[in-house]
C-alpha cells in the first residue's frame, strides 16, 4: 500500500498512452498532412528527374491560379473539408488517397500546395492593403 503512494508522488517524463492517442485523434488530419508531405517530398526527389521538375511547375502554376480566384478556391476548400470532417471513414479513405498520391504522384500533391499557397498569398496581401 504505501508503493503505491509513493508512485503516485514521483514525476514520471514522457507521455502516457492515453495521452498519446488523445492527441493523435485531435489532430488526425494535421498528423496525416504532415506525413503526406513528407513522403511527397521524399519521393519527389526518388523519383527525380521529370517527377521533380513537374512538382515544381505545377506548385508554381497553381499558386498563380490561386493568386488569381482566391474566393473560389476558399469555397471549394471549404466544401471539401467539410465533406471530409462528416465521418471518420471519409478521412481515413481520404488519408491513404493522399499517401498513395505523394507515393506515386508527387506533383499532384505539389499542385494542391501550390494552390492553397496562393490562396494564402492572395488573402494575406487584401488584408495588409486594408491596413495601409
Amino acid at each position: 500500500m504505501d508503493e503505491k503512494k509513493e508512485d503516485k508522488g514521483k514525476f514520471v517524463k514522457g507521455f502516457t498512452i492515453e495521452e498519446i492517442e488523445n492527441t493523435a485523434k485531435k489532430y488526425s488530419i494535421e498528423l496525416c498532412l504532415c506525413v503526406i508531405f513528407a513522403l511527397t517530398a521524399i519521393f519527389a526527389l526518388i523519383w527525380g528527374g521529370a517527377s521533380l521538375s513537374w512538382s515544381i511547375l505545377l506548385c508554381m502554376i497553381f499558386s498563380i491560379i490561386g493568386c488569381i480566384i482566391p474566393e473560389y478556391i476558399e469555397k471549394g476548400a471549404n466544401y471539401v473539408l467539410g465533406f471530409i470532417y462528416k465521418e471518420i471513414a471519409t478521412t481515413i479513405t481520404i488519408g491513404v488517397i493522399g499517401v498513395l498520391l505523394s507515393i506515386f504522384l508527387p506533383p499532384v500533391i505539389f499542385a494542391i500546395v501550390g494552390i492553397f499557397a496562393g490562396k494564402a498569398l492572395a488573402f494575406g496581401s487584401h488584408t495588409k492593403m486594408k491596413k495601409d
